[in-house]
């Protein structure tokens, strides 16, 4: 049985959403690649993960180390619990991988008019049919507005499309109540204008994920900006929170621990709490 089957089959017994199923064919394509073929469970070893721990340690964050590291442990564990394989793993022997708290990064409204600038002004197209300024131009816009992950947007079907949208996250499963607002409804339909209306999604991946996310670096570098196009979710959450304080773990979808841990950056704050001046 290859990983891939296996998590399929782990997914479908616990009811994880769509999101959870991405996550986990996401990470075993990643082993995959790092195997130079598909991962079987026969495969699954302690050394084996280690040694695949061990090699993105210098391109991949801790969260992300300990993400890969937990799915496949529980995935192992799954088959072993169902005499899949023989053995269930040592925990004690697989690498343990502390979490370094750092603190949430975003860009300020300005640098996010920056970024918005500089994909207008792109040329060309992608895969011969899709024009970047406006894929670009309508994608941040909407992003801004509704502050998603990036596999929520490219999940908005057409028929869909509206100034208030009620989204269910296919991370989390939660709801996401949204508004669109007129500048970025506008710039969907001059993309959908240029694009045609003869397929079922607003925003189709005309590449990869990994492919994608390198031609998104591609414009934050160009546009002079730090960090990836992640950063956008949390700028718009931060700038909420900053219109609408108390409220900004409300417009991502979040609960309040997890955004204001993992998404509001603070030094975008006029006034911090301190106590009164001393002189």
């Amino acid at each position: 049985m290859t990983l891939h089957e296996l998590a399929e089959r782990y997914c479908h017994l616990v009811d994880g959403s769509p999101g959870y199923a991405d996550q986990l064919a996401w990470c075993c394509a990643r082993l995959d690649a790092y195997l130079g073929r598909a991962a079987r469970v026969a495969d699954l070893s302690e050394s084996m993960l280690n040694d695949w721990l061990d090699s993105v340690r210098d391109r991949l964050s801790p969260v992300t180390r300990r993400q890969r590291r937990n799915i496949i442990l529980r995935l192992w564990k799954h088959a072993a619990r169902h005499g899949i394989c023989a053995a269930k793993p040592d925990t004690d022997e697989v690498v343990r991988i502390k979490l370094r708290q750092r603190p949430p990064q975003a860009w300020s409204i300005d640098q996010v008019r920056q970024l918005l600038a500089v994909a207008s002004q792109l040329t060309g197209t992608y895969d011969r049919r899709w024009p970047k300024s406006l894929f670009w131009r309508s994608w941040i816009l909407a992003a801004w507005d509704v502050g998603w992950r990036s596999c929520d947007a490219f999940a908005l079907e057409i028929r869909q499309l509206s100034a208030k949208l009620a989204l269910v996250q296919r991370k989390t499963g939660r709801t996401l109540y949204a508004r669109l607002r007129t500048q970025a409804l506008a710039a969907i339909e001059k993309w959908l204008d240029a694009t045609g209306r003869d397929r079922r999604y607003v925003w189709e991946r005309w590449c990869g994920r990994g492919a994608w996310c390198r031609i998104a670096q591609r414009l934050v570098k160009r546009s002079g900006l730090p960090g990836s196009i992640g950063w956008l979710r949390a700028s718009a959450g931060t700038a909420c929170e900053l219109a609408f304080p108390q409220r900004g773990y409300l417009f991502l979808g979040n609960t309040p621990a997890i955004f204001y841990g993992h998404y509001f950056d603070r030094r975008l704050c006029d006034d911090f709490p301190q106590p009164p001046e001393l002189v």
